[in-house]
């Protein structure tokens, strides 16, 4: 699936849209593997891939994520990780947004990958 996003066959919106009853599930576990999805997918993206206009829109779903059940706050995180490192998250406000929604509190084990952030 990720090399179909690359190579431009299948849109980044569609497989987001193919995972929407995950990400928004009433199941606490069923959100939990969307959002384990969602980390491969953006784990997998070239540092350029997407645009500013997508990373704000990205960037503001995760920061709402952010603010759900303790359990999904860990895969939240998975796919923050490779967003920092995207093109234009660098240069836009996005990362401002990010690190001011990101005041939550987190069991031990996931506060490392936050800080790596």
């Amino acid at each position: 699936m990720c090399l179909e996003i690359t190579n431009g066959k299948v849109a980044l919106v569609e497989v987001v849209e193919a995972l929407g009853e995950k990400l928004t599930s009433p199941e606490i576990q069923t959100r939990v593997v969307g959002m384990g999805l969602l980390a491969y997918v953006f784990d997998s993206l070239k540092s350029d891939f997407l645009s500013e206009k997508e990373l704000t829109f990205i960037v503001e779903f995760l920061c709402d994520r952010l603010k759900d059940q303790h359990m999904v706050i860990p895969k939240v995180i998975l796919c923050i990780q490779p967003i920092v490192s995207f093109f234009f998250f660098a240069r836009s406000l996005g990362q401002l947004h990010l690190f001011h929604c990101t005041k939550f509190r987190q069991q031990n084990h996931t506060r490392l990958n936050s800080h790596r952030v």
